[in-house]
């Protein structure tokens, strides 16, 4: 882990570390880590729980740490019923928002899923940080928004050589309108979320 002087803030780097083959994660308050099943994402979520209760253990004499979320968001198979997909979108759309203002008060996250709806949902958040807080209503995702180094979004993918899954930070992409994972297409209606808020911050630059 780099030094800083405070752990929350450094980049976890880990090598050879169960399926990780390599991987250097800089912690932001709201960490995703994605990517398919086996692959490492909770070796990594598990071991920033045992350090922040490490941590916390050894500064609660002297001042209480952060308090941390680590919730789990699972795929949903696109062969459900359109009914069952569309309740498993808005749940985790609206679990999503709740995690932000979970963030927006001092709490850190960090997220393992297989979830594209979860990356839509922060890559609109982030946007909406651009566009004045008085309009920030006019989107139907409601006012919470995520400033960009809020936000940090982590792919993880398999490789042969080394044998191992190896991590990389997913950059917003404003074309798509999300961390482009390459799972499936943006569903739609998070899609005109990202054009309603881009409308709003191309007015703002007017």
């Amino acid at each position: 882990m780099a030094r800083s002087k405070n752990w929350e803030q450094s980049i976890l780097s880990v090598k050879d570390f169960g399926p990780i083959a390599n991987a250097a994660v800089e912690l932001r308050p709201f960490t995703v880590f994605v990517g398919p099943s086996n692959i490492g994402k909770s070796y990594l979520a598990i071991l920033l729980y045992a350090l922040h209760q490490f941590f916390s253990a050894r500064g609660a004499s002297r001042r209480p740490g952060t308090p941390w979320l680590f919730p789990y968001f699972s795929r949903v198979d696109r062969k459900e019923p359109t009914d069952r997909l569309e309740t498993a979108k808005t749940m985790q759309v609206a679990f999503t928002r709740l995690l932000a203002s979970v963030v927006r008060s001092g709490v850190r996250v960090v997220v393992t899923t297989h979830s594209e709806w979860v990356l839509e949902t922060l890559a609109n958040l982030v946007r909406l940080s651009e566009v004045d807080t008085s309009r920030r209503t006019e989107v139907s995702l409601g006012a919470v928004a995520l400033r960009p180094d809020q936000v940090g979004a982590w792919l993880f993918e398999p490789k042969k050589r080394p044998k191992g899954s190896v991590v990389k930070e997913i950059p917003l992409d404003v074309a798509s309108g999300t961390f482009p994972a390459g799972f499936n297409e943006v569903t739609e209606a998070l899609y005109n979320n990202w054009a309603e808020i881009a409308n709003l911050v191309a007015e703002r630059g007017k």
